[in-house]
């Protein structure tokens, strides 16, 4: 199922930013934002989560034939708060560019 996949790529998409540099690179020339990336990482535990809870019940409800409203309405709630997320979360990381760029000038 799409959920199935989706929960495949952000395994993948999480493992990424936490391991690499993408948000250790922000807190390496701004410490006091420990509280942002730690709230951010904490929620991909969460986003997580939930993928996993919603595609179980997709598998489920397939399997006897009827996608409800209800788990297509969870689905779509999800994709918003993972777009929500990944707007913050590029957010954070743009501003710690501009605010390094322009102490270099």
């Amino acid at each position: 199922a799409v959920a199935d996949n989706i929960r495949a790529n952000l395994a993948e998409h999480i493992r990424i930013e936490e391991e690499g540099e993408y948000l250790a690179g922000v807190l390496e020339r701004y410490p006091g934002w420990h509280p942002h990336v730690l709230h951010l990482q904490q929620e991909h535990r969460l986003l997580e989560g939930q993928l996993r809870e919603i595609a179980d019940r997709m598998t489920r409800e397939i399997r006897t034939g009827r996608l409800t409203r209800e788990c297509r309405r969870q689905f779509a709630d999800w994709l918003a708060w993972y777009r929500d997320h990944q707007r913050r979360e590029t957010d954070l990381v743009q501003e710690a560019f501009v605010l390094e760029v322009g102490q270099g000038e």
